[in-house]
């Protein structure tokens, strides 16, 4: 069985394809199954891993102080907020896309 082989469109790999150290992809990664990783291991995205999705005991997005985490759904091509996690723990709520629930520094707000 051939299980490497160069075509018009690059290299064809089959079976296990192991790769140790750092990779670089150029372009689009395009997966067709899942994407496994060990607990601990991390996805890290942005220049300086800005954000990272990982799995250790609990469930983990983590982002920088300093930088908003955004959860939005896409409807007929445009973006509709669900939630924002502001820096320094601040949390607003949306519903139908106008903002529901905020936390302030000092006490709660409701229907703001």
């Amino acid at each position: 069985n051939v299980r490497l082989q160069t075509s018009p469109s690059g290299v064809d790999v089959s079976g296990t394809l192991n790769v140790t150290g750092v990779t670089t992809i150029t372009n689009t990664l395009t997966l067709t199954n899942d994407l496994f990783m060990l607990d601990g291991d991390q996805i890290e995205l942005g220049t300086g891993n800005d954000l990272k999705i990982f799995h250790s005991g609990f469930n983990y997005i983590e982002s920088h102080n300093d930088t908003e985490v955004h959860i939005n759904a896409y409807t007929g091509g445009s973006a509709e907020n669900m939630a924002k996690f502001k820096p320094n723990g601040a949390v607003e709520l949306y519903n139908d896309n106008v903002k529901r629930l905020a936390t302030r520094s000092t006490k709660m707000a409701r229907n703001v």
